[in-house]
């Protein structure tokens, strides 16, 4: 019962402060190309995320290389660029730390307690 309600604070929680980072970037956005509100947005997303958002980040930062390699042009920060870095990293961040691992967690409590495959 415990867990399930620590679960649930956390879950809350966790939800809230990535949506308040959300609000927080979209707010802070002045509309410039290189604005500085998306460094607090990408650091504060990194930690909230932790690691999966080390593969989101990566995968950020080879979109941007192929973009300017291919194109020479370069992905401004933007009102849509802040919402979709917010979308992909809370996916990758929810999956993590509410799917991922409890699944694990479940399967290591019950690694002991199954029976011999005939």
């Amino acid at each position: 019962m415990i867990p399930t309600v620590l679960l649930k604070i956390a879950k809350g929680v966790w939800f809230t402060l990535t949506v308040l980072v959300l609000f927080v970037s979209l707010y802070g956005f002045d509309g410039k190309p290189n604005s500085d509100i998306g460094i607090l947005f990408a650091w504060s997303m990194l930690i909230l995320a932790f690691p999966s958002s080390l593969l989101v980040a990566l995968f950020f930062a080879g979109l941007s290389i192929a973009v300017e390699e291919l194109f020479s042009a370069v992905i401004p920060t933007s009102y849509w660029s802040l919402s979709i870095g917010w979308v992909c990293f809370f996916v990758a961040g929810y999956w993590q730390w509410f799917v991922l691992l409890p699944w694990l967690w479940r399967k290591w409590k019950t690694r002991g307690t199954e029976g011999p495959v005939a």
